[in-house]
């Protein structure tokens, strides 16, 4: 607005020394019209650094958030995560020199997309690799705090791994009775099984204390995957790259 503002009074003055000359002699006309066509070249002179300086403004802020943006990335990325196991899921030999955190949604379908993937890299290389599991279920996912009481619920029955692999695949059906048919397919109690599924008391307390972990350390979205604490999307080649230094 302040630069709008200047022009205009910029180019009001030009137009009232124009009607103020109109009663002078032709010559006395021109001459008079050729100096306030001057000064409108200068006053366009100035629009034009006004615009230049505006812009090169903007660039430098936009320039300045993004390394502020990719610094803050590249630290995130370098950090060392310390991701206390607790009572959490623990899949292969606890003391493997490759640890996979994976904090996960039940309903998430990127989550069961990349549950093979998990079972597959851990069965490659036993011995050297340990998955462990954190619950994160997402608000929007209405059903997923279930699905996790649930896999607790065989957790207790010593059937995780085997309940978190064979649900992954009905992450859009998440029903009381897909739960328990799981369950009847893995051969547990169904009776305890039904008592221990509620989203409530223990379950929810060990649901919530999961998502303050991963709220801590940056996660936002699932699936999240720490290898040795630090962040790592490419899971798959974080671990293949770390095996092949260990040859």
């Amino acid at each position: 607005m302040k630069k709008v503002s200047i022009v205009l009074f910029l180019i009001g003055s030009v137009f009232w020394a124009c009607q103020a000359g109109e009663q002078n002699s032709l010559d006395e006309r021109v001459n008079a019209l050729e100096k306030e066509l001057a000064t409108l070249k200068k006053v366009l002179k100035v629009v034009a650094k006004l615009d230049i300086d505006e812009y090169a403004d903007k660039v430098d802020e936009m320039v300045k958030k993004q390394e502020l943006e990719e610094k803050a990335k590249k630290e995130a990325e370098n950090k060392v995560h310390s991701i206390p196991v607790g009572d959490s899921p623990l899949l292969g030999n606890q003391n493997a020199p490759i640890t996979i955190v994976e904090f996960s949604d039940f309903e998430c379908p990127y989550c069961a997309k990349r549950a093979p993937s998990v079972k597959a890299l851990q069965k490659k290389y036993p011995g050297k690799i340990k998955v462990v599991f954190k619950h994160f279920p997402l608000s929007f996912h209405k059903n997923a705090p279930a699905a996790s009481a649930a896999s607790i619920a065989a957790q207790k029955q010593g059937k995780f791994w085997e309940y978190r692999f064979k649900l992954a695949p009905f992450y859009r059906t998440l029903t009381a009775d897909k739960f328990i048919s799981v369950a009847k397919d893995l051969k547990l109690d169904i009776a305890k099984f039904k008592k221990d599924m509620k989203v409530a008391g223990a379950n929810q307390a060990a649901i919530d204390k999961d998502m303050a972990l991963g709220s801590s350390i940056g996660v936002r979205g699932t699936p999240a995957f720490y290898v040795n604490g630090k962040t790592a999307p490419n899971f798959e080649q974080v671990v293949e790259g770390l095996v092949a230094k260990m040859k």
